[in-house]
């Protein structure tokens, strides 16, 4: 299966050779060709036998949430839905799935639905997806478009899977991270997940074209590419904020120290990021590290609970460092004056904000969109060059701030509609092809 996936590694940062395209066709002789095609032959067969629809009649439209930290990338999109008349939109919250000891997740144990009370926390009104540890019925409400939350199938339940919904109505997918990094695709396009997805929403057009080149090999042929724009931009479309008084900084470290996947830079940073913000208690420290950090520090034998239990106890008792858990990271990123950050899927939001970043993580992988980008970011290279950037925001100094906004108003390309509506738009279209 990773040879597969690997193809569209290749396809992201080459040109398809023709060595790549032999070597396309020995995979799709391969055994995993035929799960792959079988899946997508049953996707085409309800296409090619799906009503299309017609004058004013409505289209339903689905929304899973299940990492309320991920909601923001369908949440433009699903306002968009409430707000036209074409449009029935549908939000349905499910629980997330318990990760066993070695990342075992092959059980069908789920835990507490908290993204039904963080999306009921927000007034929308959703569906209990695991009420009284029943699954709710999809097909009783007659989806046309699903929008699934990550490509992951093994993290959902059979009746969930984007296989299962394929087969009654058209599956869409958004990234939940902007690809910045030439390893990313292999874990944002899972080729096995997309053989049943009818609409890929690329977030941007470098992706966009990798994924019809690679479609067209496929011969994947009735699968919609759109190059629309990433929806998350919708969320920072009228920030204006460009701070010149440095007093917040958010701490974002990375869950893993593996450097195959962009390892954390947590504890070669912690003691001396510590130590600043307890020097200066005029500033304040927000750490969100990713989710699964803490736990999969602990679970891999580099902190023990302990630890873990007196890192957490230190940000409560300390009153300029706070610990933040909130299912929307929204609210931390504009409430932050800067940046401390490892290689993120949020690093491209980061910069969305126009504020300063001090990256911590490393370049080497960065894919070519994102090396044309690297003058919007202070690149830390040790200890001391991090403690002596950060003096320098504190003191007014952001010698990259006109730099930085020449990129962010690159990378936003705002336009006068939103890009959730556009997506919304784009399916009613869809329908009545």
């Amino acid at each position: 299966m990773k040879s597969i996936k690997d193809i569209l590694i290749n396809t992201a940062y080459n040109k398809l050779s023709y060595k790549t395209y032999v070597r396309l066709n020995y995979l799709l002789r391969s055994k995993y060709r035929n799960t792959l095609n079988t899946r997508n032959e049953r996707y085409e067969n309800f296409i090619c036998h799906c009503p299309k629809k017609q004058g004013d009649e409505k289209i339903t439209v689905v929304f899973f949430c299940q990492f309320p930290s991920l909601w923001n990338g369908l949440d433009s999109i699903y306002r968009a839905a409430l707000e036209n008349k074409l449009v029935n939109a549908v939000l349905v919250a499910i629980p997330e799935k318990t990760i066993h000891e070695g990342y075992d997740v092959t059980q069908e144990i789920y835990g507490e639905n908290v993204s039904y009370t963080f999306l009921r926390q927000k007034g929308y009104e959703v569906i209990d997806g695991f009420n009284d540890g029943d699954w709710f019925d999809l097909k009783t409400i007659h989806p046309d478009y699903v929008f699934l939350p990550r490509p992951y199938d093994i993290h959902m339940p059979e009746i969930y899977r984007s296989y299962t919904i394929s087969l009654y109505a058209k599956v869409c997918y958004i990234p939940y991270g902007y690809d910045l990094n030439i390893w990313d695709p292999k874990m944002s396009y899972e080729a096995d997940f997309l053989s049943s997805v009818h609409a890929i929403f690329a977030e941007n057009t470098f992706y966009a074209n990798m994924l019809n080149e690679t479609f067209r090999m496929l011969k994947w042929n009735k699968k919609k590419i759109f190059d629309i724009g990433y929806p998350r931009f919708d969320l920072y479309s009228k920030y204006e904020k460009n701070p010149s008084d440095i007093k917040v900084f958010i701490w974002m470290p990375r869950w893993t120290v593996d450097s195959t996947v962009e390892a954390s830079t947590f504890f070669q940073y912690k003691d001396s990021i510590i130590n600043y913000f307890l020097k200066n208690k005029d500033l304040q420290l927000i750490c969100r590290p990713h989710p699964l950090m803490l736990r999969n520090f602990e679970s891999s034998g580099l902190m023990t609970h302990q630890e873990v239990l007196d890192f957490l106890k230190f940000f409560q008792e300390n009153e300029n460092f706070h610990y933040d858990e909130d299912g929307d990271y929204l609210k931390s990123f504009m409430q932050t004056d800067a940046f401390i950050s490892d290689y993120s899927s949020l690093l491209i939001e980061e910069m969305a904000l126009n504020k300063p970043v001090l990256y911590t993580g490393s370049i080497k992988n960065f894919d070519t969109y994102m090396k044309n980008k690297l003058d919007a970011l202070y690149v830390i290279r040790d200890e001391e060059n991090l403690l002596m950037m950060m003096n320098c925001l504190v003191n007014g100094i952001d010698s990259k701030r006109e730099a930085r906004t020449e990129i962010v108003s690159d990378i936003m390309n705002i336009s006068d509609k939103s890009i959730g509506g556009k997506i919304i738009h784009s399916l009613i279209c869809d329908s009545r092809e």
